[in-house]
């Protein structure tokens, strides 16, 4: 699990509109999307300039493969990519052998793209062939040398995941099948292909019989392998599958922890499964077993914040750990005065140590997180304050803030900070969902202005979301979601059923896929 999930105090993250108010004004804020889009593009240089079936097309003149990164200019998992990754002289070298196209979610039609490539994180790394055939769905988690390591064998040999996990299935996994299957995002492949005991079958297959002398790839496996268990514990069709894999649990967690490139390695698992595992294999935090599967942790982050080659953002985020353990020791205690000085000083390094763009928007956003989690309010406010008033995506600090104070049960102060994000948000998709979240916190801040507040916002959103082709495809549908489940108490209400009439209307103008979903919204709300 990746901070970005929590991070910035709100889940899930999301942005808000701000509605034009005269043509001009329409004018200047496509300008400024334009401008934003470009802005978020890492190195331009390298990129496919041009519309996503232009560079299909061009694959297939070129007999290339199709290298896409789906991602957002505020997004921090994205940012901290572009910064290990994607701005690294070798990543420009390689991608001389794909056509690659960054598809930011806020341009024309990108939602629609992304619901075609069942690409509704961000970030989300593809390989794809020219016909638009997935070969590989690459871990977002990745520093530049494994990044290359996962690449190397879909370029070199024409490898691909399906095929490596039919492979691994039948027992008949070998060579390169396992880095593919190593370095791939098991948690994000599309629904519907790889689920349940399948998944979870092969996953303990992986991690079974990888071979010993690939330390990297079994610790990928183990950890990859806890974590589907973990999200799978209250099935009951995997219950015997769970149960096996929490009895050999040692042996996945040896695998884990054996050594400096194996904890390097799983690093991402370490920093962000610490509570849940523990929960998941003890149940409550006390118990010989619990303490020194807490020791063993607490060791391994502390390799991990010491490691001079992991990025700010990672050796910040090695904190975690020892958090989510006194939390789940003592919930409702005062973290001890050492750890929050430990963290308020591993918060206040790491902004110090930020330089790039990259860096800021990845590392902000944690340590305002983790100031948060030790109980440093004015820390955290103080942090979120200062990037807003210098970030190009402020509204992205704005909804943390907002956040924030909601969980204070300062209600006005939130409100503020919603509405100003919603008034800097800039992008189409971005818009739709900080609206969203807007109108998810008002619809739980209950007084006598509830009723014309949510009215107004909900009218914003759908100005903004009938008003784009893909204003109900892709992130934007989920959004939409989102929004029916937040207006339930005012399905009934005549005021909010006359907004519905009105703009249901107007689905017959979007996109296709955009138009169907569109109509199922409003055939909810009225059930």
């Amino acid at each position: 699990m990746k901070l970005t999930q929590i991070a910035p105090f709100i889940l899930p993250l999301g942005l808000l509109l701000h509605a034009c108010a005269t043509t001009q004004k329409a004018e200047n804020e496509g300008k400024e999307q334009k401008e934003h889009v470009l802005q978020g593009q890492p190195q331009p240089g390298i990129w496919f300039q041009g519309r996503p079936e232009e560079a299909f097309a061009k694959a297939k003149a070129d007999n290339k493969l199709v290298f896409v990164f789906w991602g957002a200019a505020w997004c921090p998992p994205c940012n901290e990519l572009k910064s290990e990754v994607f701005s690294k002289p070798r990543f420009a070298e390689l991608m001389k052998n794909f056509v690659p196209l960054y598809l930011d979610g806020d341009t024309d039609l990108a939602q629609v793209w992304g619901e075609r490539l069942s690409a509704s994180g961000y970030p989300t790394v593809l390989v794809l062939t020219a016909d638009g055939r997935e070969l590989y769905r690459l871990s977002t988690s990745l520093n530049e040398e494994e990044f290359h390591a996962a690449v190397q064998p879909v370029l070199k040999n024409n490898q691909n995941f399906a095929e490596a996990f039919s492979r691994l299935e039948n027992g008949d996994a070998k060579g390169d099948d396992w880095k593919v299957l190593a370095y791939t995002s098991w948690d994000q492949l599309p629904e519907g292909r790889y689920t349940g005991d399948r998944l979870l079958n092969a996953a303990k297959r992986a991690a079974d019989k990888v071979p010993a002398n690939m330390p990297k790839e079994k610790a990928l496996f183990a950890a990859n392998l806890l974590n589907l268990a973990v999200q799978q514990k209250d099935d009951e069709e995997s219950a015997n599958a769970v149960s096996d894999i929490k009895m050999e649990s040692k042996r996945y967690l040896d695998a884990i922890f054996a050594n400096k490139d194996s904890i390097q390695a799983a690093r991402s698992f370490i920093n962000y499964n610490a509570k849940q595992t523990a929960e998941f294999l003890h149940g409550k935090p006390k118990g010989k077993a619990y303490e020194d599967l807490k020791k063993r942790w607490l060791k391994a982050a502390t390799a991990i914040a010491n490691n001079a080659d992991n990025s700010v953002d990672t050796r910040l985020a090695a904190w975690n750990p020892a958090i989510e353990f006194q939390k789940l020791e003592a919930p409702n205690a005062p973290v001890p005065a050492k750890l929050k000085a430990d963290v308020q000083a591993a918060a206040a390094q790491a902004d110090k140590n930020a330089k790039t763009p990259y860096e800021r928007h990845a590392v902000v956003s944690t340590a305002g997180y983790m100031l948060r989690q030790v109980g440093d309010v004015d820390g955290a406010r103080k942090i979120l304050e200062a990037e807003a008033a210098k970030s190009d995506t402020p509204w992205y600090y704005y909804s943390s803030l907002a956040s924030l104070e909601q969980e204070l049960k300062n209600d006005k102060a939130a409100q503020g900070w919603a509405a100003k994000a919603r008034e800097s948000v800039v992008g189409r998709a971005s818009k739709i969902q900080w609206i969203t979240n807007d109108i998810i916190l008002n619809a739980k801040i209950k007084n006598e202005d509830q009723k014309t507040y949510m009215l107004n916002l909900t009218k914003e959103y759908y100005d903004t979301a009938t008003s784009l082709d893909d204003g109900f495809s892709g992130r934007n549908w989920t959004r939409a979601k989102k929004v029916s489940d937040s207006l339930k108490d005012w399905q009934k209400d005549p005021a909010f059923t006359a907004l519905f009439s009105t703009y249901e209307k107007k689905c017959s103008g979007l996109e296709k896929e955009s138009q169907k979903n569109c109509q199922q919204h409003f055939a909810e709300l009225k059930n």
